[in-house]
């Protein structure tokens, strides 16, 4: 018996590496899954290689190659789930991926693909689910997004804005679906791919340093988190954004007003340049990246951070 028993999940762009270890991780629990990839050709792994693990391995599964980009592909992704399963309960919008370019070579082009499979992508599949969700008064939406969309990084301004764009549709979808029974969340892995491999040599061209990757970041460290929200025990969890790589699970806090300066009227340049760096201090530079706390062992209560 598995803690999904009974439920339908889909998860987008499921042929390879962390979608692959959530579509792996759902089944295991009794999930039966919607794998989907858009191009059944590619070398690298494809949607029906994923729904055969799973089949080989006693569970059910099935392929769709649909572009979550399109209406029509994400339409087509949720009408083959109903076709094959009847039901939707859970969807995993994890299709996306990225260009690691500075802001003057990206092209037009690079900057619609990337918007379109990150953002879109989130859009024409959660649209097409929800009225289901909404008759069932239950549901599990969990966006893989990326630290990325909230710190920023070199050569990352197509992908940025996009993992912005799930945060913020996360926080709507959050408050909107949640009357219905349905809860929506985010996760941003940090996992060993081909992809962030290719990513750290590019950046490593643009900053001069390479940073090597751990050995215990695998895709397979991001499932459980997702699988615990898309599951009963997470429905109290709502409007959320997880980090995920390794043995670490961290929560972050959603953008706070921290702040205030106020006046009657209209401020002029002269009140701003004396005021502001007393009131909102010197440092305005870039973000930088939160300093996290090593976890703590398990089943030993997590610290607050400060």
């Amino acid at each position: 018996m598995g803690i999904l028993d009974g439920k339908v999940a889909i998860v987008t762009g499921s042929s390879k590496h962390i979608g692959r270890a959530i579509a792996l991780q759902l089944a295991e629990e009794g999930a039966r899954v919607v794998t989907n990839s858009r191009n059944p050709d590619s070398p690298t792994g494809t949607a029906e290689q994923v729904a055969n693990e799973i089949v080989a391995s006693g569970g059910s599964a099935v392929a769709v190659y649909a572009n979550v980009a399109t209406v029509e592909g994400g339409s087509r992704i949720v009408a083959t789930a109903l076709e094959n399963f009847g039901t939707v309960d859970i969807l995993v919008n994890n299709a996306g991926y990225a260009y690691n370019d500075p802001i003057e070579e990206i092209t037009e082009e690079q900057w619609d693909e990337i918007i379109g499979v990150n953002v879109k992508g989130l859009f024409t599949t959660t649209r097409a689910v929800v009225p289901v969700m909404k008759e069932k008064g239950w549901g599990r939406i969990v966006n893989i997004g990326s630290r990325v969309g909230v710190n920023g990084n070199v050569g990352y301004a197509s992908y940025g804005a996009a993992k912005a764009g799930t945060v913020g549709f996360t926080f709507a979808m959050a408050h909107e679906l949640a009357p219905a029974g349905i809860t929506a969340n985010c996760v941003m892995p940090t996992a060993t791919t081909t992809k962030t491999e290719q990513a750290r040599q590019r950046r490593a061209e643009l900053t001069g340093v390479y940073n090597p990757p751990s050995q215990d970041t695998l895709p397979e460290h991001v499932a459980p988190i997702v699988l615990y929200l898309a599951s009963d025990d997470g429905g109290g969890i709502n409007g959320q954004l997880f980090h995920a790589t390794g043995g670490d699970i961290s929560l972050y806090a959603p953008p706070l007003m921290t702040r205030v300066l106020h006046k009657q009227g209209k401020w002029t340049q002269e009140e701003l340049v004396r005021l502001v760096p007393g009131a909102f201090g010197a440092d305005l530079g870039p973000p930088k990246r939160p300093v996290l706390q090593n976890p703590t062992a398990a089943g030993t209560q997590a610290k607050k951070k400060g």
